[in-house]
């Protein structure tokens, strides 16, 4: 993630990235256009004719300006992870305290904590390094957005290895 998005004192969204700087609420990535004249789906689920709606290029996520203080996108640091953990740990356990004790006992409310923080440290210690690296990713996320599903049911990172080699993926 660039400089630019995160987010610095008095100018920041939840997730830790620039409130001022349009991201997607859903990924958190900052390549959003707008579409105008749209019926939008609310949150609620009535449908409702907005002026402009944004769409996501990342993940496709369909969304309009006041559904962004509902951002759920991932924290952009193990600080902010740690937080959001705790926050969601302790809503939980204020609305359900018994499946909140039943989760902790069985580990898994914490299992999911940490799977949360190493996917965002995994996700921030290895962006791609060079020029053929980010275009052989963004060709991975065009094929699984254009198709529905990746190629050659590869996760992105076998996906750039392998191509790196010289292989052709069908």
């Amino acid at each position: 993630m660039g400089e630019r998005n995160i987010g610095i004192k008095g100018d920041e969204c939840v997730c830790g990235r620039r409130a001022s700087v349009l991201h997607c609420p859903a990924c958190g990535s900052s390549r959003v256009y707008a579409r105008e004249n749209r019926k939008h789906t609310m949150l609620d689920g009535s449908v409702k004719h907005v002026d402009t709606q944004f769409r996501c290029q990342r993940c496709g996520h369909l969304f309009i300006e006041e559904e962004r203080q509902f951002c759920d996108a991932p924290p952009v640091s193990k600080k902010l992870a740690e937080q959001k953990a705790r926050a969601l740990a302790q809503s939980l356990l204020e609305a359900n305290p018994e499946r909140a004790h039943q989760l902790i006992e069985q580990g898994t409310l914490v299992k999911d904590f940490n799977e949360e923080l190493q996917e965002i440290e995994a996700e921030q210690q290895h962006p791609p390094t060079d020029r053929k690296e980010y275009d052989l990713h963004m060709e991975w996320v065009h094929y699984n957005y254009n198709h529905g599903k990746p190629p050659g049911g590869l996760t992105v990172e076998e996906y750039v290895e392998r191509r790196l080699k010289g292989e052709v993926i069908p």
